[in-house]
């Protein structure tokens, strides 16, 4: 039998894995994202956030960071372990985070993007009341 702070040790090890991967995964998005061409953008629609005017680059990168983590604990989510083949997203101001996991359920992968504009259809029948 493994004795109990063994097994708490391997436990934090793996998490403190897991943490480290999704912030790497993270900053590596962050360090190549170009948020220049976000900010020039916003700035010419004069596209203003709630109760906030414009968003500097640091409001835009610290946006961004909250985006991908929101997105990658939802991916590792004990409560979405059904749920492989999606990639679950968290957006807000323009900005889309969208996280993957692998078939092991561990964080395959973590995408940002800047949404001017997006149109979504199905096939259901529209609602004609």
């Amino acid at each position: 039998m493994v004795p109990r702070q063994q097994l708490n040790n391997t436990i934090i090890k793996h998490t403190n894995k897991v943490a480290r991967k999704k912030y790497d995964m993270i900053n590596e998005v962050l360090a190549w994202f170009d948020f220049d061409k976000v900010h020039k953008t916003m700035v010419a629609l004069n596209w203003k956030w709630a109760g906030g005017g414009i968003p500097d680059l640091q409001q835009l990168k610290e946006s961004a960071f909250q985006r991908m983590s929101d997105a990658a604990i939802q991916a590792m989510s004990k409560d979405n372990l059904e749920h492989q083949d999606i990639g679950w997203i968290s957006n807000s101001g323009g900005l889309k985070a969208t996280a993957w996991r692998d078939e092991n359920h561990n964080l395959a992968r973590i995408q940002l993007e800047f949404v001017v504009s997006d149109w979504d259809a199905d096939n259901e029948e529209p609602n004609e009341d």
